[in-house]
């Protein structure tokens, strides 16, 4: 539980009578219990599918992954003939729905279950009806009134659809709370396409559950949402993708994309930041989405950031893949967890996706 002790801020127009803030009550993680090293895995499963990519091993070996979990065991991944996009739903159905109530049920400690009022649930690795959060909203005894939303194949941004949704929520029924959860199972969608792209793509992923609790309270409670950004590319809509298949679903990300995105970075900052009299230099703490080294280091670079700043980010990448929208969540628990916020300090959370989208939200700690 976050219990962090800050100075008030005034919230829009909460600012009239007694202080109440959307705060971030408490964020919480689940993996796959098998986890295995880069290495290991490229021999294991890649690198047959590999042979003929020109550098595909430097490629794998350099992409700031070091660790990943997976739902299924690389002797499955590699397995042929390769599961139908069928088949693959149904490992996602039931991986999900473990890794969901893995992350769920923690973060719903002390929690009364009725106080509950909305349950955004966020993935774009699979889907089934009922969905996971249907099933955990009634074992977990949250009431029959529940509001469910299902955020679905948004990509590696869409936890911040699920963090608007909430704090919408929050503005329209203040005494409720909400619950946002982004299971993301990537590695059941691995294929043996012998391409330079897919080696990118099958280097960073990995699979993961982040689980956010937010409700209104008094500042001083926990990190304060204060305001959220978002600017979409339309121009450069098809630089990345995520294609349904008959075999699985296939990634798209085009080289141009860490480019594309440090230049639009510094503008999206500016509109997101200035409204609060923030600049960059202000914030101390980067919640980067890492969808890449090159992603992170090139948007760090375009907003004048320390190596320390790109930290939490890189160090997720390293130890967890890219988790699609779980991971700028896994940046933050890391963020609250090992830098430890001093009170009335701002961080920014940023986020990338197909579109190309960009999202940002200003907490205060």
């Amino acid at each position: 539980m976050v219990t962090k002790q800050g100075p008030s801020y005034l919230f829009g127009p909460m600012a009239s009578g007694p202080q109440q803030v959307p705060t971030l009550l408490r964020v919480t993680s689940a993996f796959p219990e098998q986890v295995y090293s880069q290495r290991d895995l490229y021999e294991r499963v890649f690198k047959p599918w590999y042979q003929d990519v020109p550098n595909a091993e430097e490629i794998f070996l350099r992409a700031g992954v070091e660790y990943r979990h997976v739902l299924r065991p690389p002797s499955e991944l590699a397995r042929r003939p390769p599961p139908s996009t069928a088949q693959r739903m149904q490992l996602w159905s039931e991986g999900a729905l473990e890794l969901s109530r893995r992350s769920m049920t923690s973060v719903l400690q002390g929690v009364e279950p009725a106080s509950i009022g909305s349950l955004f649930m966020v993935s774009c690795t699979g889907y089934d009806a009922p969905s996971p959060d249907l099933r955990l909203a009634g074992e977990l005894g949250l009431s029959r009134s529940l509001r469910r939303t299902f955020v679905g194949h948004m990509g590696c941004f869409a936890a911040f659809n699920g963090i608007k949704l909430a704090l919408d929520a929050l503005a329209a029924r203040p005494d409720e709370q909400a619950l946002v959860v982004c299971t993301e199972l990537t590695t059941l969608h691995v294929r043996d396409e012998p391409s330079l792209e897919q080696v990118v793509s099958h280097a960073l992923f990995g699979d993961g559950s982040a689980a956010l609790h937010l409700a209104n309270a008094p500042p001083g409670t926990g990190p304060q949402f204060l305001r959220g950004h978002t600017e979409t590319l339309y121009a450069h809509a098809n630089e990345m993708g995520w294609a349904i298949l008959d075999d699985g679903f296939r990634m798209f990300l085009s080289p141009r994309v860490p480019d594309l995105l440090a230049e639009a970075v510094p503008d999206f900052m500016a509109h997101l930041l200035e409204p609060l009299g923030l600049r960059p230099h202000d914030i101390p703490h980067w919640i980067i989405h890492p969808g890449g080294p090159k992603i992170v280091r090139k948007v760090g670079k375009a907003l004048g950031l320390s190596e320390r700043a790109l930290r939490p980010a890189l160090e997720v990448l390293r130890t967890r893949g890219n988790c699609s929208s779980a991971t700028v969540l896994l940046v933050l628990q890391h963020v609250l967890h090992e830098d430890r916020p001093r009170p009335g300090e701002y961080g920014v959370m940023l986020g990338f996706g197909p579109g190309l989208t960009l999202e940002g939200q200003v907490l205060r700690f």
